[in-house]
């Protein structure tokens, strides 16, 4: 950012580091790629092809919904200052309310757990994109969100913060979001530690906590109207 305004200013120029348009010119967001990751090299937000992947992952999912959910105040709160209130706001991608996007096929398999179902059995598999045309063939798509309108979408192998401001640097924002993801990790921890079987401990905390997982078609959307409210909830 530095190097940017510095060299604008040698051409005559400003760089502007904003988050909504001035005069005419785009503002920006920007995106925070983060994972948690053990000492063994596992990825919590890596699906994985082995069933310890693989149950690690929705284990990982799980603790993180739990505390953006409960505490998803903290989170707005950390990308929360005016220029950015007003991106968020303003019916702009992402929304201000702080909520999950895990694809499709993964909350099919979370209603599925919820239901009584194993943590096994998801699959993280790419498709093709159909462009409703033979004069085009159809393209490779992966199995993580690309519409860009959830605030913390899956996205392969990492979850990305989508709701940090441009100008905003991104140390406080990921140091919120460990620390959630740490207080997620400690209340499973509590529940297996108090008797609960792994799968209905991941259970419990998919249902409690379901209705902060949306689909992207479902994503909702900030009335302008009420910013003055401050934090806002699923």
């Amino acid at each position: 950012m530095e190097v940017l305004e510095q060299e604008a200013e040698k051409q005559g120029r400003h760089a502007l580091l904003r988050e909504k348009p001035f005069a005419g010119i785009n503002g920006s967001g920007r995106h925070n790629n983060w994972s948690i990751g053990t000492d063994t090299g596992l990825n919590f937000f890596y699906p994985g092809k082995t069933e310890a992947q693989m149950v690690l992952f929705v284990t990982g999912v799980v603790c993180l919904a739990y505390r953006l959910c409960q505490h998803s105040e903290v989170v707005r709160g950390a990308v929360a200052y005016a220029g950015n209130d007003r991106r968020l706001g303003a019916q702009e991608a992402p929304p201000a309310i702080m909520s999950l996007y895990r694809s499709t096929g993964l909350e099919a398999h979370v209603d599925a757990i919820i239901a009584g179902g194993p943590l096994l059995g998801y699959m993280a598999e790419k498709g093709k994109a159909d462009p409703k045309t033979s004069a085009v063939m159809p393209a490779s798509c992966g199995a993580e969100d690309r519409n860009r309108t959830a605030p913390l979408p899956f996205c392969g192998n990492r979850s990305d913060f989508r709701a940090v401001g441009f100008s905003q640097n991104c140390s406080i924002p990921i140091a919120i979001c460990n620390t959630i993801m740490a207080s997620g990790m400690a209340e499973l921890s509590s529940l297996i530690e108090g008797g609960m079987s792994h799968r209905d401990a991941v259970a419990k905390l998919y249902k409690d906590n379901r209705h902060v997982i949306l689909p992207a078609a479902d994503m909702p959307r900030t009335d302008p109207s009420r910013l003055s409210e401050g934090v806002f909830r699923t």
